[in-house]
């Protein structure tokens, strides 16, 4: 692909070759070639090396998104490049989050162009879930698990909870039936 004349006017030189023009929510540098938006960094590595090869993807070696500087560019598979992220963003493999839960290839992923932890996610999903339930008056499902397991009745960890476990939670709560 050869480059139309004004891309590189869109460039600040620095150590990295800094875009100057549009950028996406992500804060990857954006170009349009023949009416259509593409990744600068995509556009400049394909003009310098040719295309980029099925099940790679580009990381940027200074970890500046609008860079465009391909010498800051290394092609790399999405999970090696997810890797050096995480570790660049200081989530260590076999280290812990801000709430200590142990993390792992497995319980780190991108969201909104940032690492989370999955277990913390999926917690806060749990509790925004849990708050509903109290704003409308209803007892929350974990909370009558732990009032069945306490009380020695039988109760499965997952799944919907059974009307009789309710009526017996609100009976010896006092409550009326919801």
């Amino acid at each position: 692909m050869s480059l139309p004349d004004n891309f590189w006017s869109k460039v600040t030189t620095t150590d990295c070759l800094v875009w100057k023009g549009a950028v996406n929510s992500k804060g990857y540098a954006c170009f349009a070639v023949a009416g259509k938006s593409h990744l600068a960094h995509r556009v400049a590595w394909e003009d310098a090396n040719g295309p980029i090869p099925d099940g790679l993807t580009i990381d940027h070696l200074c970890r500046v998104r609008n860079c465009v500087n391909v010498a800051h560019m290394e092609l790399v598979t999405i999970a090696e490049n997810g890797r050096r992220a995480r570790v660049a963003a200081g989530y260590h493999i076999g280290g812990t989050c801000g709430r200590g839960h142990h993390l792992s290839d497995e319980n780190i992923r991108h969201r909104r162009g940032r690492l989370e932890c999955i277990t913390c996610s999926r917690l806060n999903v749990a509790d925004l879930a849990a708050r509903q339930q109290v704003a409308e008056g209803k007892v929350p499902a974990r909370v009558i698990r732990e009032w069945a397991a306490e009380a020695g009745l039988p109760v499965s960890t997952r799944g919907r909870l059974s009307p009789e476990l309710r009526r017996q939670y609100d009976q010896a709560h006092g409550r009326s039936a919801a």
